[in-house]
């Protein structure tokens, strides 16, 4: 797969566990391995069985090659009440049978396994991909897109980026709002699903809700040269709004220099896809989920994110604006 990261991939949470292994595919315990890591699917989707001191004491087990993680029973008096055994069965590289026995502290248990659960859930369909139409100097193009994740496919390139980094010391990365010359896309590292659209989709890019504001903290930052346009900082944020059959998809929320965003975004839609706007347009499908955070009322009605309008509970679209809820 031709890709490259939106992002800094140092940035995205690991999770350390410390580890016993009692069992290691030799058949014998390994003292030597003292620490499980699983790294999510932006970063390889797979657990590692290493050395802390030891940087090339190492295996790695891709979540698309895990079998099954359980707990065997356990024996009296093995462990500690702190202690859980766990096994993990998988296929090697030589694609035989092959597993791991190991300790872990019982209050991480339950974390572990939810979250094998939920990469081996999100590998199911996360590198799907579409064959994206555009033109370039008016030459029509083809190019596979990986439209679920944060990477940038071949001819793709990144224009805007906004990024959400928590953490004082250990720094990661929550979220990002990114316009590509291919799409607008809000990623959620949290949970590993985006909400998208394709620009060929898109029927106008507006401004909503501007503000004046000091410009000391910017919000978002211009990364791309295709297209670009004279930038100058005007001391304003708002809403980007990216609209199709008149109602809103993608919205990037109160980011500075919005009327800048809008016009970039305007003038790629009109220079690479403005051709396919009368013929059938690639079938990229949106987010099922909400694409942005939503915030429930006293009374327990959903309210939107777009127009702030509140609704009951279990209402799919904003009865005001339309804007998707779920």
């Amino acid at each position: 797969m031709h890709q490259h990261p939106m992002f800094d991939d140092k940035l995205v949470k690991r999770f350390a566990y410390d580890a016993d292994v009692i069992k290691y595919v030799s058949g014998q315990p390994n003292e030597m391995i003292d620490e499980l890591v699983i790294h999510p699917i932006e970063v390889g989707n797979k657990l590692e069985f290493k050395s802390k001191k030891e940087t090339s004491i190492s295996l790695s087990i891709p979540i698309q090659d895990i079998i099954s993680l359980n707990l065997p029973e356990q024996k009296k008096g093995a462990l500690t009440r702190e202690d859980i055994l766990l096994e993990i069965e998988f296929y090697d590289s030589a694609s035989n049978k092959n597993s791991i026995s190991f300790n872990v502290k019982d209050i991480y248990v339950q974390q572990i396994l939810d979250q094998v659960k939920a990469l081996q859930k999100a590998e199911q369909e996360y590198w799907d991909a579409i064959d994206l139409q555009y033109y370039l100097d008016g030459i029509p193009k083809t190019t596979k897109v990986y439209y679920r994740g944060p990477f940038l496919s071949e001819g793709e390139e990144l224009l805007w980026i906004n990024t959400k980094i928590e953490g004082a010391i250990n720094k990661h990365i929550m979220w990002l709002e990114a316009l590509t010359n291919f799409r607008a896309l809000y990623y959620d590292f949290t949970k590993h699903e985006s909400g998208r659209i394709p620009l060929s989709f898109v029927d106008d890019v507006v401004v909503k809700n501007k503000k004046l504001t000091s410009g000391s903290d910017r919000v978002g930052t211009f990364t791309g040269s295709i297209l670009s346009i004279s930038h100058v900082s005007s001391g304003t944020i708002g809403d980007v709004v990216f609209v199709k059959d008149g109602k809103p998809t993608v919205t990037f929320l109160q980011v500075s220099d919005p009327n800048d965003i809008a016009s970039l975004a305007n003038a790629v839609i009109e220079e690479l896809f403005k051709p396919l706007k009368q013929g059938k347009k690639t079938q990229l499908p949106l987010i099922e989920e909400p694409i942005m955070k939503l915030k429930t009322s006293k009374t327990g009605e959903l309210v939107c994110p777009y127009c702030g309008t509140e609704n009951h509970a279990a209402s799919t679209f904003c009865s005001n604006c339309g804007f998707a809820l779920r």
